[in-house]
């Protein structure tokens, strides 16, 4: 965030875009929740972010989490305060730095993702399933018409609970984008109507800077937003 007062304008115009598109899809404001997405941005752009009452943060890489945050136990108060959800590709390998880092993993695509992902005790441990809405072979995630047998399975692992979808949209044409939307809305919905107690899912996770208030007309009930809060990435440093 810059010093001239840009973050706190670009943290305000997300706010108010994404109340007005709630409003026109029929809901109140605070039904739509953003995730800042943090990805290739210093700690310095969280803590201000952090200031303007933001407190649930996105990361793709479970190595860039633990080098931005600090070891679980030693870190400042304030980053005790956020939430931190693990967007990317979960590696087998990361998966007890990423049960660490994050407080909500919403790229589970496999079965022994799951598995792994267990809490050895308590309460089970929020997960969300990760949702190839385009069919994209190149990407990761389940095609939709995989979720509804994946969630059933999900029934036999007493350690996790699934609270919810995210959905990654490709990048086509509005028209072609407004079905794909529909379609993973469908899908949610229909996970929804199964009312298994192993997997509520509250949450559609659908939508960023490009085309989040399409996704929240399409019933989108969280958005990561990360060029439109924070601003370009910074450029890496040259050798």
């Amino acid at each position: 965030m810059t010093p001239d007062g840009a973050g706190e304008d670009r943290a305000a115009a997300v706010r108010q875009r994404v109340a007005a598109a709630a409003r026109q899809a029929g809901r109140p404001p605070d039904a739509v929740r953003v995730l800042a997405v943090a990805k290739g941005h210093p700690l310095e752009a969280v803590r201000a972010l952090y200031d303007l009452g933001f407190r649930d943060f996105g990361e793709n890489r479970v190595q860039e989490a633990r080098g931005k945050y600090g070891a679980p136990g030693a870190q400042p108060a304030w980053i005790q305060d956020i939430r931190l959800h693990l967007i990317g590709h979960l590696q087998s390998n990361k998966v007890k730095l990423a049960r660490d880092y994050f407080q909500l993993i919403q790229s589970v695509d496999r079965i022994n993702l799951a598995a792994a992902l267990q809490a050895d005790s308590g309460a089970p441990r929020p997960i969300m399933v990760e949702v190839n809405a385009g069919r994209e072979p190149q990407k990761h995630g389940l095609w939709p018409d995989a979720v509804r047998p994946f969630m059933e399975a999900l029934g036999q692992y007493p350690g996790v609970r699934v609270v919810g979808l995210m959905a990654v949209l490709p990048r086509v044409g509005r028209r072609e984008l407004e079905g794909v939307m529909a379609e993973a809305r469908r899908t949610f919905l229909a996970v929804r109507e199964e009312e298994w107690p192993w997997a509520p899912c509250e949450t559609l996770s659908m939508g960023m800077s490009e085309d989040f208030e399409m996704a929240i007309r399409h019933g989108s009930t969280e958005v990561r937003i990360g060029t439109a809060l924070f601003g370009p990435r910074p450029l890496p440093a040259q050798a």
